[in-house]
């Protein structure tokens, strides 16, 4: 059912994890200001048919979901997983601190294929993988002045269409620096902050327009793209790469080897 959880002297604890889901009504879910989810080893927050999660914190009054151990470590819990059939309005994580996550691989929070959520003014931190995975087509509706920070393989992964969704914020120092670029195909004109951190693209990627739209991609002067091993960028039909670097803030294509 639609539910508001208040913030208490005491955390609320989860020792497995817990599911939002109703497949006939309505089950949204609000963590008010202050709110502290505690999660136990391997648990995971499943946000499912018809759900929602709004973890609806303050500057003073973060919402905070962490490990219920004694003695927080990274990976102690799963993730949060944002799932296709959710109710995307829903979501919505502000001013949170999501923290000591990970061990499913699939990041501290995961937003799956076609799911959608906005975060703004939180920090996802200390996570055994990247911060945040989003899946291709997933969408951040409106991803600004985050902190990601020392997680274990960097500050988040996500397709390439979705890049130009990230605002403004801080991107590290995680234990890997760097934006992971993944399923590297841009389909539209896409530019490309100067996130303080390189991109990094294994396998490179091909810029290409799509039904009828061309795909132009800018990297904003300062910014940095690093390639794998035989990683290429291919500009085919449609498309145009712009580096619009400046003379004491050049755009720098380069090895992603130490």
């Amino acid at each position: 059912t639609d539910q508001t959880w208040l913030a208490h002297d005491a955390p609320y604890v989860s020792d497995n994890g817990f599911t939002i889901v109703d497949y006939d009504g309505s089950a949204l879910l609000t963590l008010e200001a202050g709110a502290v989810l505690k999660l136990g080893d391997g648990a995971a927050v499943r946000v499912d048919r018809n759900g929602g999660l709004a973890l609806a914190g303050t500057a003073k009054a973060p919402v905070t979901v962490t490990s219920a151990s004694s003695t927080p470590q990274r990976g102690d819990w799963a993730n949060i997983e944002v799932r296709v059939d959710s109710v995307s309005e829903h979501n919505d994580f502000d001013f949170a601190v999501i923290e000591y996550g990970g061990s499913s691989l699939f990041g501290c929070v995961e937003v799956w294929f076609d799911a959608s959520v906005a975060i703004t003014d939180s920090t996802i931190r200390q996570c055994d993988d990247v911060g945040l995975q989003a899946d291709t087509t997933a969408e951040l509706r409106d991803f600004v002045d985050n902190t990601l920070t020392d997680n274990t393989d960097g500050a988040l992964q996500i397709g390439a269409n979705e890049v130009d969704q990230l605002g403004y914020g801080t991107y590290g120092p995680n234990d890997a620096d760097g934006v992971v670029a993944d399923l590297f195909e841009p389909g539209h004109a896409a530019p490309w902050l100067d996130l303080d951190v390189p991109c990094v693209a294994d396998n490179g990627f091909d810029l290409e327009g799509a039904g009828g739209a061309t795909a132009v991609l800018t990297r904003e002067a300062g910014a940095t793209i690093l390639l794998g091993d035989n990683g290429s960028i291919v500009v085919r039909d449609d498309a145009g790469l712009t580096l619009a670097g400046t003379e004491s803030e050049p755009v720098t294509i380069s090895s992603m080897y130490d």
